[in-house]
């Protein structure tokens, strides 16, 4: 047990815990807490009360510690800060509270609130209900060193490093250890701490000299609550430097008046003049070593975009004078301009909203984004939580007149905009800008988001720059313009965009080529390439499809599809046209053969809602429209088909009886056509279905739903074949508006469903699967979901634990992405008082994304099913999803997923564990995500209960999975 209940206060506050202390009047200082607290399965209110910052993490490992539930930054006086969090199962987890003291009075206290009655307690006062751990010695494993520091031989003048490897039992991430280096000098006796020298790699911040020769190092390596271990000693010796350096990379900039040359080894300043470099065409103007020592920077006179220059190089020398080989010739191509792209960097783990938080951070300031990428376009979401984005380069103006350009983002962002190409001419002050958050394209929000109208002559390029700032939550940037020549509001499209890049370091490998596809006409058509890219910003490629040489609208990413094939599209030739920056290629030729359709259309299957007038039928083929939707080309023995309708998909046809479906019944077909104009006849069996359907919302007085405005409606084409459009603002908040399709079960339950395809109204319209206490619009509920694939693009897990409470759900790091249609498998399943939630991509293999135990349990029935919203209220717009494999039954056990851990050490070694208890369970790897699997047979080592395999990995990705 800890030793005490934690708090100590000068006794201040307005809200007085049991068990503080005066602590008095200090300056400057910090404390750090770590301890393992019991928690039950359920939701908590924890709270810190604090003069000055603090910020308290936890985990479900002492090496995942850092999630972080609450945090203030600066001086306050004496405040609390709180915060709620679920806990997904009973357990001891470990948690850290850091708090740091400023000037004036002082104090810390960390304290659990009742959810119920309010009142607060310390953690682990006596009473509490949260009780506080701390290592005991009988738990403790030692750390052991796996990998000891090497002996090692370099020239003087060159910077050794030296690395460590430890575990501690099944504790394999290096950064949840403490390292401490020492060195012992040639003639001491005794190893000294090196200063700074804290990481599982230390490499001396000074050149070593002959005079360091023998010097020895070590590392102490500590996890806290485990006994520390030395590492073995490592002997440094160190050669005279006879060779002289050379030169390892050359490349241009994109301001094109600087040239950077890498050399091997540090260079010695003093011979470093402008006078020992030429360049075929341009002035060397200056030159200087930057502060790696390894780096020469050249300023030249104006480069030409996409010119190859020779740099000729004499008298340069390294620390040890060692002479560069005379007239060393080099080459490099100066940046080239390119259409179709701009440039974002990423800078993460940056705390804020502001703009200012990511401008005045050290990494933005010293330039070290985390990862660079071209975007087609200035538009995106979803990327996570806690970054900044920088995203820049050139628009190109295609008429002259005035243009108006707008910025929507979630938080904060400033546009910018050059009276010229050039970034020296930007805009004082932003000309568009976000100081609270829009949603995804959102325009109109803030006045501040559209800019005066600007006056752009057609045919010229102006520099742009746009900054955006996310803290948590939904996170988006989006730039648009309205132009002289159209009055909407339109995202700048790529062919009026540009970027800078660096010919030089530009590749893409295909792997896979197109393939000829021979099709029947209305038929779908998909065509694909596989491809590894490289350049200056990333890895990511860029793609773009045409037929016959012409690009087609939209068509961007590695696959398209034609929806609908024509016999005028026999031998046509499409191809993808590939990009990264610096680089462009495109693919082989691959070439469709469209046959003629000579099959007459047949209905697949059909269905209905008991006690409902509508009966879906689903057809093998896309169908005409004229003939699809005559009620004459319908027969239903002892009814009347009053109407007929084709559906958007084009191959679903709903027919309207005039008397309740009650039992199953057969639907006659004659004179249905397809699009070729074969005409078809035949019957099909109709599947009842014993389930229910209607909108959740909010009415007025009259009873009319004014939130759906939209009426949803559901149509069911087969046994587990439904198709559900919904209206309404959203399923959140407190209240829902949605279409909802049910059957009141009793019981534990698991329900199951492939979504096939969901429409976007919106970015977050949503296809559920839902369970409801009731049907009123603020009832509890519980739900996984799917967002469009061009909205949001993710699955996630929502729930409103308290009737007309709030709603929440999955933080976005845990949310899976991209949401992988047609297969986009969702589960719930219900054990007693529990709820879990699982995630698939073939209806076999089940992910387990959350699981969720009410704090005030749901009644034995309950309201079961699927549901839609649009996530837009109005009269006119609503969301279609498509759901296949639909099936409920009583709760099967929970599917057990074991932990599989993935973590990468150093020189791309990685650890891959899991519990050896989990049996029948076999370690399968693949280059891609989609397989092929193999089994991984050797290699595997059991240490107490945990299993091992390490691996070496080249720099590309691996994919690990256990399979049973």
């Amino acid at each position: 047990n800890a030793p005490t209940a934690f708090g100590n206060f000068p006794g201040i506050e307005s809200r007085k815990v049991p068990g503080q202390e005066d602590l008095g009047i200090t300056t400057q200082f910090a404390m750090e807490a770590v301890a393992y607290l019991e928690l039950k399965r359920g939701a908590y209110r924890m709270g810190v009360n604090s003069d000055d910052g603090f910020r308290v993490t936890c985990g479900a490992t002492p090496q995942e510690i850092g999630l972080v539930l609450g945090e203030f930054s600066g001086g306050r006086g004496f405040a609390d800060t709180m915060f709620d969090f679920l806990v997904p199962a009973d357990g001891i987890y470990p948690f850290r509270l850091t708090w740091e003291q400023g000037t004036g009075s002082a104090g810390v206290q960390w304290f659990i609130e009742d959810l119920n009655t309010s009142v607060r307690t310390l953690i682990n006062y006596p009473g509490s209900p949260v009780v506080a751990y701390r290592y005991c010695s009988t738990l403790t494993q030692a750390v052991t060193i796996v990998e000891q520091p090497a002996s090692t031989n370099v020239f003087q003048n060159r910077k050794p490093s030296f690395s460590v490897k430890a575990v501690s039992g099944s504790i394999t991430n290096y950064a949840v250890f403490a390292y401490q280096w020492q060195q012992k000098s040639p003639g001491s006796a005794t190893f000294e701490n090196i200063p700074g020298a804290n990481g599982p790699t230390y490499t001396t911040l000074d050149p070593v000299s002959s005079f360091d020769n023998g010097t020895q190092f070590r590392c102490i390596v500590t996890l806290l609550g485990y006994p520390s271990a030395t590492s073995q000693v490592a002997t440094l010796t160190v050669t005279v430097d006879n060779e002289p350096p050379q030169v390892y990379s050359i490349k241009g900039s994109a301001d094109w008046k600087t040239v950077k040359i890498s050399f091997n080894e540090l260079i010695d300043s003093g011979s470093v003049y402008a006078a020992n470099f030429s360049i075929s065409g341009l002035q060397v103007l200056d030159a200087i070593v930057d502060d790696t020592g390894t780096n020469i920077l050249l300023t030249t006179s104006l480069q030409t975009p996409g010119t190859k220059y020779e740099v000729t190089i004499k008298n340069i020398t390294d620390l040890a004078w060692n002479h560069i080989a005379d007239n060393t010739k080099v080459q490099f191509t100066a940046w080239i301009v390119e259409n179709g792209y701009v440039i974002r960097e990423l800078y993460n783990n940056i705390t804020g909203t502001t703009v200012g938080a990511l401008t005045q951070s050290s990494k933005f300031i010293n330039k070290r984004p985390d990862s660079v990428s071209a975007l087609s376009i200035p538009d995106y979401q979803t990327l996570g939580d806690n970054y900044g984005a920088k995203v820049y380069g050139l628009i190109t103006a295609p008429v002259t007149g005035s243009y108006v350009f707008y910025i929507a983002s979630d938080d904060n962002s400033e546009l910018y905009l050059s009276t010229d190409d050039s970034p020296a001419n930007l805009s004082q002050t932003p000309i568009a800008s976000v100081t609270d958050w829009t949603g995804y394209r959102e325009w109109t929000k803030f006045t501040t988001q559209r800019s005066e109208p600007v006056t752009l002559e057609a045919g010229r390029k102006y520099y742009f720059v746009a900054y955006q700032k996310e803290g948590t939550g939904g996170d988006n940037l989006s730039i648009a313009w309205i132009r002289p020549d159209d009055p909407a509001t339109n995202v700048i499209p790529s062919q009026y965009l540009s970027g800078l890049a660096n010919p030089d370091v530009a590749a893409i490998n295909i792997i896979k080529q197109p393939e000829n596809i021979t099709v029947v006409e209305n038929r779908s058509a998909t065509f694909s390439v596989k491809a590894e890219g490289k350049s200056e910003f990333g890895t990511n490629i860029l793609y773009q499809w045409q037929k016959n040489g012409v690009d087609i609208p939209n068509a961007t990413s590695a696959s398209y599809t034609v929806s609908r094939i024509q016999l005028a599209d026999n031998g046509a030739v499409f191809r993808c046209i590939l990009k990264v920056p610096g680089l462009t290629t495109n693919s082989a030729d691959a070439v469709v053969t469209v046959l003629a359709d000579q099959t007459s259309p047949s209905a697949l299957s059909a269905g209905a809602l008991i006690n409902r007038n509508e009966i879906g039928i689903m057809f093998d083929e896309l169908l005409d429209p004229t003939s699809a939707a005559n009620v004459s080309n319908y027969t239903v023995a002892g009814a009347i088909v009053t109407k007929a309708a084709l559906r958007p998909s084009g191959n679903q046809v709903v027919i309207v009886i005039d008397k309740p479906v009650v039992s199953a019944i057969t639907v006659n077909y004659a004179g249905i056509k397809d699009l070729a104009g074969n005409s078809g006849a035949g019957s099909v069996s109709v599947a009842v279905v014993d389930m229910q359907a209607q909108d959740i919302g909010t009415k007025d007085a009259q009873g009319n739903f004014t939130n759906p405005l939209y009426p949803g409606a559901t149509y069911v084409y087969g046994p587990d074949i439904f198709e559900v459009t919904g209206g309404g603002s959203d399923i959140w908040g407190t209240a829902d508006a949605c279409q909802f399709v049910f059957k009141t079960v009793n019981g534990n339950f698991d329900i199951q469903a492939r979504v096939e395809d969901l429409t976007r109204p919106d970015a977050w319209t949503k296809a559920t699967l839902m369970v409801r206490e009731d049907l009123e619009a603020n009832s509890r509920n519980f739900a996984i979901l799917a967002a469009p694939a061009t909205g949001q693009n993710v699955i996630n897990v929502q729930w409103r634990d308290a009737k007309g409470g709030s709603s929440a759900s999955l933080a976005t790091a845990l949310r899976p992405t991209p949401v992988p249609y047609p297969n986009t498998w969702l589960r719930m399943q219900r054990v007693d008082n529990t709820f879990n939630f699982y995630w698939g991509t073939n209806g076999t293999d089940w992910t387990l994304l959350y699981t969720a135990t009410p704090t005030n349990p749901l009644p034995s029935s309950v309201n079961l099913g699927l549901a839609v919203t649009a996530h837009i209220n109005n009269t006119n717009t609503n969301a279609i999803a498509q759901y296949r494999q639909v099936k409920i039954s009583s709760s099967a056990p929970p599917v057990q997923q074991p932990v599989l851990k993935i973590e990468l050490m150093l020189d791309n070694v990685v650890v891959v564990s899991w519990p050896a208890a989990a049996e029948g369970f076999v370690l399968q790897t693949a280059d891609q995500v989609d397989g092929p699997y193999t089994d991984v047979t050797t290699g595997i080592e059991t240490s107490g209960e945990v299993k091992r395999y390490v691996v070496t990995v080249p720099t590309n990705s691996r994919f690990f999975r256990l399979k049973k």
